[in-house]
């Protein structure tokens, strides 16, 4: 009798492991039918529960001047002097501002970089601002050619809701890409003014960045912006 009942008992555990194998199975097969999640859906689930309000920044491969000045946005503008030179010019035909170009020519950037501020009215009749930012020709050995560190400063906390135009060659896609999403702190405990939703938008120009080199910018952004929000928020 105890024999049977021992027997007995390891059928039924060897049913109940059988089972639990075949179901592991079916999940193993299905989660590779769909595959796991991309890291780009990961960090929007992880922004979506830490950064509120969102600030949000879109890179884009290009956007024209005359998409940019039909979105009655302030624009910026960052790039070395001919680069910069040349969207200016560019842009101060679109815009109608002839002294834009000559504010980008008189630009000396220096080791720190330089700026120059120029109104525009856009077509609701709103104040506008364009900001010419141009950045050293001179790197040291910490830093990349592109300068991102002259970026971040120059643009640190002013870009929410407004047209980032970065006049940078494809080799400096990512790196000014990343300078960028570093400039819009999504947690802050210091200031009294409360922020609200918007979206920056960071578009190339002289340059359209390969879907692979968007793809790094857009993961690696994310995740340097989440990096800082959890650093700067308090532990509890």
């Amino acid at each position: 009798a105890a024999s049977a009942l021992i027997a007995g008992v390891a059928a039924v555990a060897a049913r109940q492991w059988q089972q639990c194998w075949h179901r592991g199975q079916r999940r193993a097969v299905a989660t590779r039918k769909a595959g796991p999640p991309g890291a780009s859906e990961t960090m929007a689930r992880v922004s979506e529960i830490l950064l509120k309000p969102r600030q949000k920044i879109f890179f884009r491969k290009s956007c024209g001047f005359e998409a940019l000045s039909a979105a009655g946005r302030s624009i910026w503008v960052v790039g070395k002097k001919k680069a910069l030179c040349e969207a200016a010019t560019q842009l101060s035909q679109v815009l109608k501002i002839p002294l834009l170009s000559q504010q980008a020519e008189a630009l000396t950037a220096g080791y720190a970089g330089a700026k120059a501020e120029s109104p525009w009215m856009d077509a609701n009749k709103v104040l506008r601002k364009i900001t010419l930012v141009a950045l050293p020709e001179e790197a040291g050995r910490c830093v990349t050619t592109v300068r991102p560190d002259v970026i971040a400063k120059q643009l640190h906390g002013k870009i929410a809701g407004q047209e980032v135009v970065l006049a940078v060659g494809e080799d400096d896609a990512l790196a000014a890409g990343l300078a960028v999403a570093r400039c819009l702190p999504p947690y802050t405990a210091k200031t009294e003014k409360p922020q609200e939703e918007s979206v920056c938008n960071v578009s190339f120009h002289g340059c359209k960045p390969s879907d692979e080199t968007m793809k790094h910018i857009e993961v690696a952004a994310e995740s340097i912006r989440i990096a800082q929000g959890l650093v700067d928020m308090p532990p509890n």
